[in-house]
């Protein structure tokens, strides 16, 4: 008999590894039995939606590259702002300290804490401020403080971000790849289905050289089990 499996302690990976094992195994003694030839053949099509899964856990799609740009618009963001509100405090600077107060206005309508929003709204209201600080005066007065390169720096970051996230939107879309669970799951039910009728076989005595086949599959359980440990 198949010995009994604790699926828990497999991660995805470990399963396409132990399946690929059942499948030459069964394949190398019994090519020629129809019915086992159906469940392995199941077996690889789990599989490979497995295999599909693992790639876009491990890959992520340009996510690292999504999340690093993101940080990067956050920060020249949070420095421009701080900018301008260290300048409200410039006293001695009357014009400076109202250029500030007058941009600090705009930084308040669209949202002084922006850098926190989704990317998707955080995009949106950098669009707005860019629009709103896009006015004559508003460019006036980050010329007075020294800040209309620090404005580009954001705009540059904002550029960057766009190109990569649209580019991932783009990779994504119409790829139907499963969640990892899911295709744990199916992978797990055909071999759970192969083992169910290699144990049938052994008890009825249907297949010939049986024996030999499920004592290896279950030293492959046993080598499996001992790696993750």
């Amino acid at each position: 008999m198949i010995k009994k499996i604790p699926y828990s302690y497999l991660s995805l990976k470990s399963l396409v590894s132990f399946a690929d094992q059942v499948i030459g195994i069964v394949e190398k003694s019994h090519a020629e039995e129809l019915m086992l030839a159906g469940m392995v053949q199941a077996i690889r099509e789990s599989r490979e939606k497995a295999i599909q899964a693992i790639n876009s856990t491990l890959k992520e799609d340009l996510t690292e590259q999504v999340i690093q740009l993101d940080a990067q618009r956050d920060d020249s963001f949070v420095s421009l702002r701080n900018h301008i509100d260290a300048g409200l405090l410039r006293h001695r600077h009357p014009e400076y300290q109202e250029a500030c107060k007058r941009l600090s206005v705009i930084f308040l309508k669209n949202g002084r804490m922006l850098n926190k929003l989704g990317y998707q709204e955080q995009s949106a209201a950098l669009s707005s401020l860019f629009m709103d600080l896009s006015d004559a005066l508003a460019m006036e007065d980050l010329k007075n403080i020294h800040a209309l390169e620090w404005l580009e720096e954001l705009k540059k970051d904002q550029e960057e971000f766009l190109t990569v996230y649209t580019q991932r939107g783009e990779e994504k879309a119409g790829k139907d790849i499963p969640r990892d669970e899911d295709a744990f799951k199916e992978l797990k039910t055909a071999m759970d289905n192969l083992f169910i009728l290699l144990n049938a076989f052994q008890i009825s005595k249907q297949v010939s050289g049986l024996d030999a086949t499920i004592d290896t599959i279950n030293e492959s359980i046993d080598r499996t089990l001992a790696s993750m440990r």
